[in-house]
This record gives C-alpha cells, sequence and structure tokens, in this order.
C-alpha cells in the first residue's frame, strides 16, 4: 500500500522563497530514490490578503503590533510503501548531513513552522 507524506508549513510571506528553494532541493533528491511514485506543492490563498479572509493567507501581529503577511504551503510525497519511505527518510538524513545542512534549523531561522504526517493511500 502507498505511503503518502503530508507536509504543512505556515511561514513569513517573506520567507517563501528561499523555502521554495529549500524544498525544491529535497524533493529533487527525493524523485532519485528507489520507490519515489510522485510528489507536489501547494499554496493555499493569496499571501498578501488580510487575516479575515479564508483565503489561506493572512496577517498575524508582531509582539510590536506591525502586521506581518503569512502564507501556506503544503508538500506531498507518495512512496511505493513504507518501506520505501523509511529508507527515503534515512537518505535523506545522512543526505543532508553530508552537505553540511541542518533543514530544521534553515527552517526555524525563516520562521517556518510545520509538520509531516504519514498516511496510508486507501485503495479507490
Amino acid at each position: 500500500m502507498q505511503t503518502v507524506v503530508i507536509g504543512t508549513y505556515d511561514l513569513p510571506a517573506e520567507s517563501k522563497q528561499a523555502f521554495l528553494e529549500l524544498i525544491g532541493e529535497v524533493q529533487d533528491y527525493l524523485r532519485t530514490l528507489p520507490g519515489f511514485v510522485e510528489d507536489l506543492r501547494c499554496q493555499r490563498g493569496d499571501e498578501g490578503q488580510d487575516a479575515s479572509g479564508d483565503d489561506g493567507g493572512g496577517a498575524a501581529r508582531t509582539s510590536a503590533g506591525a502586521a506581518q503577511v503569512r502564507c501556506r504551503i503544503v508538500t506531498v510525497a507518495v512512496w511505493e510503501d513504507e518501506e520505501a519511505y523509511k529508507n527515503a527518510a534515512e537518505a535523506v538524513s545522512t543526505w543532508n548531513r553530508q552537505r553540511g545542512v541542518d533543514t530544521q534549523a534553515l527552517a526555524k531561522a525563516m520562521g517556518v513552522v510545520g509538520e509531516r504526517v504519514v498516511f496510508r493511500r486507501l485503495p479507490d
């Protein structure tokens, strides 16, 4: 049964381009690994809208009271099975260590708040 990994990320609009570049590098690597099926990235709404809209964009207030425009990004990666996903997770960790990249520290520095959840794909 296919394994689906869904990541949801909330971040400041000014970090969007750097974050997309970071996850793009990881997605490019994932595509080379055994058991990879497909992936995609999505953005909810227009990050330029204010917090009252239901478009997924929004403005959060900073401690100084200034509005900070936020955006939401979702990533999806599909793997042939759980073993392929686990092997890929280990491979990405090794790859990041080898190139001296700490994606969690980079995301934190960008103001990214996120979570990754693993699902099993249901039959059609």
